[in-house]
C-alpha cells in the first residue's frame, strides 16, 4: 500500500478510537449526573467486568490476519500469481469465519447468562442501585459488546482485503449511533436501561454491517462451503491469542473487584474515573497498533526484517510521545476535566491520578510491540509473559492492600510493578532478539 492509504487508515483508526472514548465519556457522565456516584461506580464496575466477553473472540481477528498474510506470501512466491479475492478460497474463508462468529456468540451468551445470574454474589450492591436495574444494564451492555465481538472475525476479512479504513468507519458509525440513541431517550427516567438497550442496538447494527460487507468482498458465495480444517487451525491459533488477552482481565477488572471486597464500594468510585482516563489514553494506541498488525504480518511473511524493525521503532516512538503528551495534559487539566465531566473536582481521584498515568504510558507504549509479536506469530512467549505479569499484578496488589495496608495506592503499586517489568523490560528485549533471528533467517527480503 502507498503512503496515502496508510494515512487514511490511521485517520480512520483514530477517528474510531476517539468515537469510542467519547461514547463512554458522554454516557457515563450522564449516569453520574442523573444517578450519582454510586450508580457511576457500578456502571464502571459492570463495564470493566463485561470485558470478559472480549475474550470470546477466540483471538479470531489477529489469527485471521496472520494466516492470510502467510498464505498471500506463499502465493506471491510465484511471480504473476496475485491473490484472487473472488476465488473459492475467499468464499471458504468467509464460511469459516461465519462459523467462528457463531461459536463466539454461543460461548459469550453462556458467560453473559452466568454473570446475570450471579450478580449479587460477584458485586456488593450499594443501596442506590438495585439488582434489577443492574441486570438490565448488564443485559444491554453485554449483548452490545457480544455482538461487537461476533463482528471481529468479519473485520479480519475486511483487513486482509485492504478494507481497514472502511471497517473503522463502520465502527465509528456504531458508536455515534449509540450516543445519539441515548441522548434521544429520556435519560432521567431510567439511565441504566437507556445506556444498555441502546448499546445493544448499536452492536447489532455493527454486526450486520460488517458481515454484509465481508460477504460482498469475499465474492458473494452462492454455496455454503466450509473448510473445517482451516476453521480448526484458525480456532486453535485464536485460542492461544485469547489466552494472552485473558491477562487483561487481571488488571483493571480484577483491581476493581479487589477494591470492592478488600476496601469498600465507595473507593471503586474514586478509582473508576482514573482508570477510565487510563483506558481512554490507551485507546489512542489502538489506532496505530491496529494499522500495523496486518502490515507487520505481511512484512514478516516476506522475511522483511527491515520493515518490521521500522514499524516497531517508529510505532513505539510515536506511541510513547503521544501518551506522554496526553498524560501530561490530563494531569495538568485534571481538575477542570473532572468538573466538566462529573461536575465534581474529585480531589481523591486527582491524588492517585499521577501514579495511574505512569503505568498508562509504560503499558500503552507496548501496544505496537504487541501487534509486532502477533503479526510475527510469536504467540506462545507473548502469552506466557502476559499471564505471568497479570498473575503478578493480582498477587502484588493483594499483598500491598491486605498485609501492607496501603489501600488504593497498593492496588496501583501492584499494577505498576507488573507493567514495568513486562512492557518496559521484557518486551523490548524479546522483540529485539526476535528481529535479529529474522534477519539471520533465509527467505525473502524485498523491502517495503
Amino acid at each position: 500500500m502507498n503512503r496515502s492509504s496508510l494515512k487514511i487508515e490511521l485517520v480512520s483508526a483514530y477517528s474510531a478510537t476517539l468515537a469510542r472514548i467519547l461514547g463512554w465519556v458522554v454516557v457515563s457522565g450522564l449516569i453520574y449526573r442523573h444517578r450519582g456516584l454510586q450508580a457511576f461506580a457500578m456502571f464502571s464496575l459492570v463495564r470493566t467486568t463485561l470485558g470478559m466477553l472480549s475474550y470470546c473472540s477466540f483471538g479470531s481477528l489477529p489469527a485471521i490476519v496472520h494466516a492470510a498474510a502467510r498464505d498471500d506470501a506463499e502465493v506471491n512466491r510465484s511471480p504473476g500469481s496475485p491473490v484472487d479475492t473472488n476465488s473459492t478460497a475467499a468464499q471458504r474463508l468467509f464460511a469459516s469465519v461465519s462459523v467462528l462468529s457463531g461459536l463466539i456468540g454461543a460461548f459469550g451468551a453462556i458467560l453473559l447468562a452466568g454473570y446475570l445470574f450471579y450478580i449479587p454474589v460477584i458485586h456488593h450492591l450499594p443501596n442506590e442501585v438495585g439488582a434489577r436495574d443492574l441486570r438490565l444494564l448488564v443485559l444491554g451492555l453485554g449483548a452490545g459488546l457480544l455482538m461487537r465481538v461476533m463482528s471481529d472475525p468479519f473485520s479480519g476479512i475486511l483487513q486482509t482485503r485492504r478494507w481497514l479504513a472502511a471497517d473503522n468507519w463502520f465502527f465509528l458509525a456504531a458508536e455515534a449511533l449509540w450516543v445519539g440513541l441515548v441522548l434521544a431517550w429520556p435519560m432521567s427516567s431510567d439511565p441504566f436501561l437507556s445506556a444498555g438497550l441502546m448499546y445493544g442496538v448499536s452492536g447489532l447494527v455493527l454486526l450486520i454491517t460488517r458481515q454484509s460487507f465481508a460477504f460482498l468482498v469475499s465474492g458473494s458465495p452462492r454455496r455454503w462451503i466450509v473448510n473445517w480444517r482451516a476453521t480448526w487451525v484458525l480456532l486453535a491459533s485464536g485460542l492461544a491469542i485469547t489466552l494472552a488477552q485473558l491477562a487483561d482481565f487481571l488488571y483493571a477488572p480484577t483491581d476493581n473487584l479487589l477494591i470492592n471486597h478488600l476496601i469498600d464500594p465507595q473507593t471503586v468510585g474514586i478509582y473508576a474515573p482514573a482508570i477510565q482516563i487510563d483506558a481512554g489514553l490507551l485507546m489512542l494506541m489502538t489506532g496505530v497498533s491496529a494499522v500495523l498488525l496486518p502490515r507487520a504480518a505481511t512484512a514478516h511473511a516476506r522475511r522483511d526484517h527491515t520493515t518490521v524493525r521500522q514499524y516497531y521503532r517508529k510505532g513505539t516512538l510515536l506511541s510513547t510521545t503521544v501518551l506522554l503528551l496526553g498524560a501530561l495534559g490530563v494531569w495538568l487539566l485534571s481538575g477542570w476535566i473532572f468538573r466538566l465531566w462529573l461536575h465534581d473536582p474529585m480531589p481523591a481521584t486527582q491524588a492517585i491520578l499521577p501514579l495511574v498515568l505512569i503505568h498508562t504510558v509504560v503499558g500503552g507504549s507496548s501496544a505496537v510491540g504487541r501487534s509486532i509479536l502477533l503479526g510475527m506469530g510469536k504467540v506462545r512467549p507473548f502469552t506466557l509473559a502476559v499471564l505471568i505479569a497479570g498473575v503478578g499484578n493480582v498477587l502484588a496488589s493483594y499483598i500491598f492492600v491486605r498485609y501492607l495496608h496501603l489501600g488504593l495506592r497498593g492496588i496501583i503499586y501492584g499494577t505498576l510493578l507488573a507493567v514495568i517489568l513486562r512492557c518496559g523490560v521484557w518486551m523490548p528485549w524479546y522483540i529485539s532478539k526476535s528481529l535479529r533471528k529474522l534477519q539471520d533467517s533465509p527467505g525473502f527480503r524485498p523491502g517495503p
